[in-house]
């Protein structure tokens, strides 16, 4: 892993991020508190840097990735991502966050096995970390 590779990831996850976060941030606020309400600042933090973005790197892009095309390892990774969120979400209350969220796991993981495709496992790895921070911990402590 080179220091542009990472740089890459840092740039990719802004490309992804940024719209998001400015098209959807009631939304994110809306969702972030449905997740995350009962966590402390750190904790969240720790847990959108480390625990889930080294967990969801190491398996889908590190294990699965090296034997299937970046795209299905995007899909499954996303499919994941709802089994793992979507029962948390009140479907009937936010309809339009459930639409939401699903679009945007679909286009983030899409994106990171792209990056790791292209750029590698550390660069696809700091990419899901930058857009964490973006869409999850941003509207976290600004509520």
């Amino acid at each position: 892993e080179t220091p542009e590779n990472l740089a890459w990831g840092v740039v990719f996850g802004l490309i992804i991020a940024t719209p998001l976060l400015a098209v959807g941030g009631s939304t994110l606020t809306t969702t972030v508190n449905l997740l995350f309400g009962m966590l402390s600042s750190g904790a969240l933090l720790a847990y959108l840097v480390f625990v889930m973005p080294l967990a969801e790197t190491l398996f889908f892009r590190g294990v699965l990735q090296d034997q299937r095309p970046f795209w299905i390892v995007g899909l499954m990774s996303s499919l994941w991502g709802a089994l793992l969120f979507f029962p948390v979400l009140d479907f009937q209350r936010y309809p339009a966050v459930v639409a939401i969220i699903g679009v945007a796991l679909v286009m983030m993981n899409l994106t990171y096995s792209y990056v790791r495709r292209r750029n590698g496992l550390a660069a696809a790895w700091v990419c899901q970390i930058v857009v964490n921070l973006v869409l999850l911990f941003a509207p976290f402590v600004s509520r």
